[in-house]
């Protein structure tokens, strides 16, 4: 089988290429996106890539070529570019959207409780009313994004024949806000597995460092995190808050609340890191502080559960729901808002074993190697219903 991967250039990927290169009877080729108009990379550079492209791609002769050559194609995460690709792949290529998550909850209106905490949601308004040119582009963006890039990516979507998402859970969710023209199947792919990503550095944590969030995006809701943490002692713990990602504006925002809330102990990551340096830094956390509504930072979640630290997530979130239901010790940020003035202790050696137990029954190697397996099997199947004359 022939696959064609598009992937932006993120850390995760070599992982995933890596995993399908080791499957036997496929043939992959990989087509980066670069961000950069030199097209230079920072996580992928290690991959021997079929292509690295830019936007004049999506509307070349080359792509063409690619889709043709191709049994079946794999976007790692939809954008309104990808999904120009997945529009335009012949009938005949079977067609998966592997979503990350900040993808597909574009694509789910927001009902019940708004992924946005009341003090973050005042804060994004508040950056709104601020900016001046950087208002103007934000609103062209928005408005390019609501009337062409939305419709791309829905389009897209209801041309899948197969959808992969971190965890299941939100599936019926997408179901939901798409509507019965959605009729991909879920086949679970994997970017990461307990043994090479979650325990690569110390297996315990190394200090009493808290992490706060994974980037600098409002669905981290730093705002609320902040405020319970003040009113807790924190001794002399320092706040590690990774904000390389994200927005430029609320970054700032961020920062400037965490050094006038904890002063010298506020620590900002702003660099891009290795993924080896990345983990040794947030290996320094015995406590993490998760407060997304939505599916986000498993990645780190999972590798901060591995090494033993307290994590902390938001009650009625996905992540929260999903954890428990593994078994998981898992704490809520509401829980330690009524617990009163300390913070909660290290992890018992009893909960740590647990923690590790559970992450095993979704990431082990051999689990995820067979859901590579079982992923190319299904692309399979997809194949032969799309063309029996063939097979």
């Amino acid at each position: 089988m022939r696959i064609l991967h598009l992937a932006p250039d993120e850390k995760f990927i070599p992982f995933a290429f890596r995993l399908f290169n080791e499957l036997p009877d496929v043939e992959n080729r990989l087509v980066i996106r670069s961000l950069g108009r030199d097209r230079t990379l920072r996580h992928t550079s290690s991959l021997a890539a079929w292509r690295v492209v830019s936007r004049d791609y999506f509307v070349s002769s080359a792509m063409a070529e690619d889709l043709r050559w191709c049994d079946c194609l794999i976007v790692h995460y939809l954008e309104p570019l990808a999904a120009t690709m997945i529009l335009r792949a012949p009938g005949d290529v079977v067609k998966v959207w592997s979503a990350w998550g900040a993808d597909y909850h574009q694509l789910i209106p927001e009902t019940g409780r708004p992924i946005l905490g009341t003090q973050t949601r005042a804060l994004v308004a508040k950056l709104q009313r601020a900016s001046t040119g950087p208002w103007l582009r934000s609103l062209y963006a928005r408005a390019r994004n609501q009337l062409i890039g939305f419709p791309l990516m829905r389009a897209a979507a209801l041309r899948a024949d197969l959808y992969s998402a971190p965890i299941a859970e939100e599936f019926e969710d997408l179901r939901t806000a798409l509507g019965p023209r959605f009729r991909a199947r879920f086949a679970q792919l994997n970017y990461g597995d307990v043994e090479s990503i979650f325990s690569e550095g110390a297996s315990s944590p190394a200090g009493e460092d808290i992490l706060v969030g994974n980037s600098a995006t409002a669905t981290n809701n730093h705002a609320e995190a902040f405020s319970t943490l003040a009113r807790l002692d924190l001794g002399d713990r320092r706040i590690v808050v990774p904000l390389a990602y994200g927005d430029s504006d609320y970054r700032s925002a961020v920062i400037a609340q965490g050094r006038r809330m904890f002063g010298a102990r506020f620590v900002p990551v702003t660099e891009f890191l290795s993924l080896s340096d990345y983990n040794s830094l947030i290996g320094r956390c015995a406590i993490a502080i998760m407060n997304h509504r939505r599916q986000q930072a498993l990645g780190n979640i999972g590798t901060l559960m591995e090494r033993g630290a307290r994590i902390v997530l938001d009650e009625h979130g996905t992540l929260f729901r999903f954890f428990t239901a593994l078994g998981a010790s898992v704490d809520s940020l509401q829980a330690l808002e009524r617990v009163g003035a300390s913070l909660p202790p290290p992890l018992q050696e009893a909960e740590q074993l647990r923690n590790r137990a559970a992450l095993r029954k979704v990431w082990s190697a051999a689990t995820v190697r067979r859901n590579a397996t079982d992923f190319v099997s299904a692309l399979e199947r997809c194949r032969i219903t799309k063309n029996p004359r063939r097979h």
